[in-house]
């Protein structure tokens, strides 16, 4: 009985959190599918690009030998700003911060759009986190 009101009270903090995102935007109404999904520059291939030049793997967590994928969560704005990056999906306290730190050094995304018009859109980046590989 108390897992079960300890995963209800959970339950309803993470939808309160996922909430309360929605507001935090300059677009006002955050959307999860669009008519056209924001872009990174250059397109898929250029993003995993970005992420494989910038990713630092942590050398602590090298000699731990911990691999795996860690899922970033966040919101394109309508200018194509990042906000509110978050780990929706953890590997390791480490490897989410450095896949948080990736996040937010990438460039303005393309926008994506509702009706002909740029909106805010949730959007999830996996980034693997691989041993023995020259880049993840």
């Amino acid at each position: 009985m108390k897992k079960l009101l300890f995963f209800l009270i959970l339950g309803f903090t993470t939808l309160t959190t996922a909430r309360a995102q929605n507001t935090d935007t300059p677009c006002g109404k955050v959307f999860h599918v669009v008519e056209q999904m924001p872009q990174f520059p250059g397109g898929q291939a250029a993003m995993m690009k970005f992420i494989a030049d910038s990713l630092r793997y942590p050398p602590v967590v090298c000699t731990g030998g911990v691999e795996g994928r860690v899922v970033v969560q966040f919101v394109v704005d309508c200018e194509g700003n990042i906000l509110n990056p978050l780990v929706v999906w953890s590997v390791d306290p480490l490897l989410d911060k450095e896949a948080i730190r990736v996040v937010k050094l990438m460039p303005k995304w393309i926008p994506g759009k509702q009706n002909g018009k740029p909106v805010c859109v949730i959007y999830n980046v996996p980034i693997r986190f691989k041993l023995n590989e020259e880049k993840p």
